[in-house]
């Protein structure tokens, strides 16, 4: 018996090895053929990325796909073609010190899954990029690494472009930059060790720039002669100068971002007249340095009870003050809810970990495990879409705090489609919550060890019977 389990293991174990080596073998196969870079719409291939955009059997609406590896290379893209990279850690476009590392001279363009690094160091009035977008509209630059260049993103008069999910470190001075640029999206990048992080600039108007993370940057946000923009949902950290900077700028939107360990938070230069918040009760930006407090709530702050937002305004200037300071970090959790994707925003003096929704009942169930100092009180107010509530037997929410079903929430007021929840709490020791995919693990992994224990106790009694 002790046999044939042992026969069973190594049989296992021989046919995972080959699966193993057969996948191995073939990728070796597809890498040593010469021809890593693949036009997928014509089958052909090409050893380089310009040759496979420039043959005459590419054509707009192509897609030309590079596998892993380092390709010293400038780019010019002058077709709608999609450019897509294996990998961005692994697929390299190295442009070796010259000229910009991939120049878009053409609308409906994508660029995804590439590092673009080592541009050259132009001109004051030509400088170089690891992607320059000019007269590019409709293009979208997304999940790349762009490190080591003069400029990360430059677009100069390119509109309705997307540039998201990107990371952009260590460029000498621009993460990414707006000349004379409309209507693009700039959302979900993290800047990293730039000098101006996103810089937008010189007419550069009706932008959304949303959910970025700016780190350890010289400046953080920079709007000059720029206005009408969307600044919703960033955080700024550590920048050695300035958070925000606005000159001879106007009528920008800027709430629900987070300014924390700034030098200096505003900096503000012949500025116009600015929005620094979204109103009451959804409340402007959360500074780390403010030094308000929460006893009162209402559009007037006159009514005694805490809300999560500052009781005074943040900012001496009359014409760009924060109103409602928010009281605590903000953030927004992509929720889907009967096949749809809603926003759910919270704002919580705690870290929150894990946020999840439900509705097991008859009412709407909202799960938070936040992590702070054990013993102190926290708060979080939370921004429900009231959709949540139809077709449920109670109209009312149920919050649990790591595992602690008996919170007592106030609802601030309804705003638009949402539904502002307000509650306390006392920080704990951390419940994690345990998901399927999880438990699965945990129960494969305990099966396992049965196992092993087992064979053990057989192949020991075996033993005695050999003694006996």
């Amino acid at each position: 018996m002790m046999r044939k389990k042992l026969v069973f293991a190594l049989s296992l174990f021989v046919l995972l090895a080959s699966l193993f080596h057969l996948r191995f073998s073939s990728a070796n196969v597809k890498a040593s053929n010469g021809y890593p870079i693949h036009n997928v719409d014509t089958g052909l291939s090409y050893t380089i990325i310009q040759a496979a955009i420039d043959a005459p059997e590419t054509l707009d609406g192509h897609t030309v796909h590079v596998e892993a590896g380092t390709y010293y290379e400038n780019i010019l893209i002058n077709k709608r073609v999609s450019l897509t990279g294996d990998n961005k850690d692994t697929t390299v476009i190295d442009g070796s010190g010259i000229g910009n590392v991939v120049s878009l001279e053409a609308s409906n363009v994508v660029l995804s899954g590439f590092t673009l690094r080592n541009s050259g160091i132009g001109s004051s009035g030509n400088p170089y990029c690891g992607v320059r977008l000019v007269y590019s509209h409709d293009s979208l630059i997304n999940d790349n690494v762009i490190v080591d260049n003069e400029y990360g993103v430059w677009l100069s008069y390119s509109n309705y472009n997307t540039i998201s999910g990107n990371v952009v470190e260590c460029n000498n001075l621009y993460g990414v930059r707006l000349y004379q640029s409309k209507n693009n999206t700039l959302v979900y990048n993290y800047m990293v060790d730039n000098e101006y992080g996103i810089y937008v600039y010189a007419s550069s108007e009706a932008n959304v720039v949303r959910y970025n993370n700016l780190s350890r940057n010289t400046f953080g946000l920079y709007f000059g002669l720029s206005d009408g923009n969307l600044v919703e949902g960033n955080t700024v950290v550590n920048s050695s100068l300035y958070g925000i900077t606005l000159r001879k700028s106007g009528g920008n939107f800027i709430f629900h971002n987070n300014f924390v360990g700034n030098r200096l938070q505003v900096d503000l230069f012949a500025a116009f007249a600015n929005v620094w918040d979204d109103g009451y009760p959804s409340g402007g930006n959360y500074w780390s340095d403010y030094d308000g407090v929460d006893e009162f709530y209402g559009v007037d702050q006159n009514m005694s009870a805490s809300d999560g937002l500052g009781d005074k305004e943040c900012g001496n200037d009359v014409d760009n003050q924060d109103r409602y300071p928010l009281m605590g970090f903000f953030n927004s959790f992509e929720v889907i809810w009967n096949g749809s994707a809603y926003s759910v925003l919270t704002v919580c003096s705690s870290i929150i970990t894990g946020f999840s929704l439900a509705s097991p009942e008859a009412s709407v169930e909202i799960r938070l495990n936040v992590s702070g100092v054990e013993g102190t009180r926290g708060f979080c107010r939370v921004g429900i879409p009231r959709i949540f509530l139809e077709d449920l037997e109670n109209d009312e929410y149920l919050v649990i705090v790591n595992g602690d079903s008996s919170i007592l929430t106030s609802q601030i007021e309804s705003e638009g489609e949402h539904d502002i929840l307000y509650f306390t709490y006392v920080n704990g020791p951390f419940i994690p919550e345990f998901t399927p995919a999880f438990m699965m693990l945990f129960f494969l992994f305990l099966t396992f060890v049965i196992l092993l224990s087992k064979l053990a106790a057989d192949k020991k009694q075996a033993g005695y019977g050999a003694m006996g």
